[in-house]
């Protein structure tokens, strides 16, 4: 195959721009939506309404989301996926980007935890103040959920390379979202808001994205240093 050829074939992967935009613009509209509703849902995530069973299966979701869950799979990605290495620049940093935003928006923002918070009084006394700058309790690191950017940022860079098991990725991502919410870790619109971060990290690491140009630098690097991995032009 040709250079432009090869070319003309990796832009093919890129994702639809309106993709890029959308899905976290639309997340981020979510979370505003459902600011009103923060209370109400708590209270009800409060009250035990899963099976046993089901609430197991929430509470262990949470390893796809925390960080040392993710490197895991990483880990695996690299060991199982030789053909794809060239490729996991583009999941790793995707996957820091979207915990690294949303513990610097914890910087700017602090917001009590739901199991700190008294669910009778209005969601707007929740947020505590402005530029708290990492000397607040953990209590009160509550916006947006890192482990929601995480799992979000690391179920669409997998989904992209894996497109086969995107709805087991997010899937995965959306019932890991959903274990903070139940362990009162976090209210549904940090989740989502975390979730919006993730998207947009991992859409910027992609081919087309804002990091493409320096990403593509460090997979071209790998393939002239391991012409032998079996490298393909499509991930």
């Amino acid at each position: 195959m040709s250079v432009s050829a090869a070319r003309a074939a990796e832009l093919r992967t890129e994702p639809p721009r309106r993709v890029s935009w959308i899905v976290p613009a639309g997340l981020l509209a979510a979370a505003l939506l459902a600011l009103p509703f923060d209370l109400d849902v708590m209270r009800f995530a409060g009250a035990d309404p899963l099976p046993k069973g089901l609430e197991k299966i929430v509470r262990l979701s949470e390893a796809f989301s925390h960080g040392s869950g993710a490197a895991t799979i990483l880990l695996a990605v690299f060991l199982l996926d030789r053909s794809g290495r060239r490729w996991l620049p583009r999941l790793v940093v995707g996957t820091l980007l979207g915990g690294m935003l949303a513990n610097l928006v914890k910087l700017l923002v602090a917001r009590t935890r739901p199991r700190r918070f008294d669910l009778e009084g209005s969601i707007l006394d929740s947020f505590a103040g402005w530029l708290p700058l990492g000397q607040l309790p953990s209590t009160q690191e509550g916006f947006p959920s890192a482990h929601a950017a995480t799992g979000f940022a690391l179920a669409t860079v997998l989904a992209w390379r894996y497109p086969q098991g995107r709805a087991l990725f997010f899937a995965l991502a959306i019932v890991s979202g959903s274990q903070r919410v139940f362990s009162s870790a976090h209210f549904p619109s940090d989740v989502l808001f975390g979730a919006a971060l993730g998207c947009f990290a991992a859409f910027a690491c992609l081919p087309g994205g804002l990091l493409d140009g320096p990403l593509g630098r460090i997979e071209d690097r790998i393939k002239r240093r391991h012409p032998d991995a079996g490298f393909r032009s499509e991930p």
